[in-house]
């Protein structure tokens, strides 16, 4: 009014980072801000501080997770408007399908020179329709009732209710299966004792060491289950992006868990800055997200090592949030072993090739002297352009070549 021309989109988001920063983190407000000036289209995301950063896409809320997937996966500058709103329309319908939080229709809005076109609805979706056919394929009858009804599973005890199931939530708290009560389960076999706990028998060896080329990784393959093999070729590796690796040791599923759920922030993290984590900073997002349930029965040691800015980085997180920086770290029930050989032959001027055979030699002298590690030697170089694979060599073959030189 007071210029006669239309405001500049940047305008607007430093209005709003103005009046978000001045409350400074009072309100509870994570927006997407988008409109088209003289210098074309524009997208921002505005964070609760008063913090921005220009983004090509974004997905928001409790179903972002499912939304940004279909985003990622088929998003390009160039598209048409008729592809561009069938886009979103994925994005949203796969947030809708995988989130209990979101539903009832989707709405569009096309920002273009001439205006804003709001599209009301662009399609009602029927709740009842997929999800409940698809409640009808995976469930049983008396949970798909305990999903609708809370009532129903108040009433049995043994089934554990919606409340317990808070991934499509999007609530960083430990998720209960739908199912059986364990509590319930388990007490049938402890003679109404109320101390028993489960002992989980498991072994493993990982180890990891910086030197002038990067950060060398191996690890054994033998996941057990008990006092029996339950996988000969498990990769105790994983890849959480092109710059950052985590290995696994104690329990399999709360080292997954965790380590997806870090890759999820790590993704996050580069969307809404524009620059790749560094390896510090998400080994601390590690040791601060399952510090929170120490004396919960976690059983989990990695090892996070990457590239960044401050070149390579090694830093050790167990499932207590204990948090270590070092050069070197072995992890399992082979570990000791693994280090009397590091230890003997490790050093920061090392080549690529010494690293290579001081790293799967001392896997090996591990799964030779320890029962519960063996299988294939999965070996990574973490180097300033991110990891490569560089072998996967069987044990016993290894045990052979080293025989053979010892004599």
């Amino acid at each position: 009014m007071n210029s006669g021309r239309n405001p500049r989109v940047i305008m607007a988001v430093s209005v709003l980072q103005d009046t978000l920063f001045r409350y400074h983190g009072q309100i509870g407000a994570n927006l997407l801000l988008g409109g088209v000036d003289c210098r074309g289209g524009h997208l921002y995301d505005i964070g609760p501080y008063g913090d921005m950063d220009k983004v090509p896409f974004l997905a928001m809320g409790s179903g972002n997770l499912a939304a940004m997937g279909i985003l990622e996966n088929g998003y390009k500058s160039d598209l048409n408007m008729e592809s561009a709103k069938l886009l979103v329309h994925d994005a949203i319908f796969a947030g809708i399908m995988n989130d209990l939080g979101s539903g009832h229709n989707i709405d569009l809005c096309v920002i273009t020179q001439s205006g804003v076109d709001y599209i009301r609805p662009y399609q009602k979706f029927e709740h009842t329709g997929k999800r409940m056919a698809l409640m009808d394929v995976c469930l049983s009858p008396e949970l798909k009732q305990s999903c609708f009804a809370r009532n129903a599973w108040e009433s049995e005890p043994n089934i554990c209710g919606p409340s317990n199931y808070k991934f499509g939530l999007n609530i960083d708290e430990l998720a209960v299966p739908t199912g059986r009560d364990p509590v319930e389960f388990i007490g049938q076999f402890t003679d109404g004792e109320s101390d028993v706990k489960l002992e989980f028998l498991h072994g493993t060896t990982t180890l990891a060491f910086k030197f002038q080329h990067g950060v060398m990784v191996a690890v054994d393959s033998r996941a057990s289950s008990g006092s029996y093999i339950s996988d000969k070729k498990f990769n105790k590796v994983i890849e959480i992006n092109p710059f950052l690796l985590g290995t696994m040791s104690g329990c399999a599923a709360d080292c997954v868990y965790w380590e997806r759920r870090l890759a999820k922030e790590c993704r996050i993290y580069k969307l809404r800055n524009n620059t790749r984590i560094s390896v510090a900073a998400a080994s601390k997002l590690l040791a601060n997200m399952v510090a929170e349930y120490r004396g919960m029965g976690l059983s989990m040691g990695t090892m996070v090592c990457g590239w960044d800015q401050r070149g390579p980085g090694l830093y050790y997180v167990s499932s207590s949030g204990r948090r270590l920086v070092g050069d070197m770290f072995s992890t399992g029930s082979g570990a000791n072993y693994a280090y009397g050989v590091m230890d003997s032959g490790h050093r920061w001027d090392l080549s690529v090739p010494e690293a290579c055979d001081l790293a799967e030699r001392a896997i090996y002298h591990a799964t030779h002297r320890d029962a519960h590690s063996g299988g294939v030697v999965n070996m990574y170089h973490m180097k300033e352009d991110g990891w490569v694979k560089v072998s996967q060599n069987d044990v016993g073959d290894l045990h052979y070549k080293y025989h053979s030189e010892m004599k």
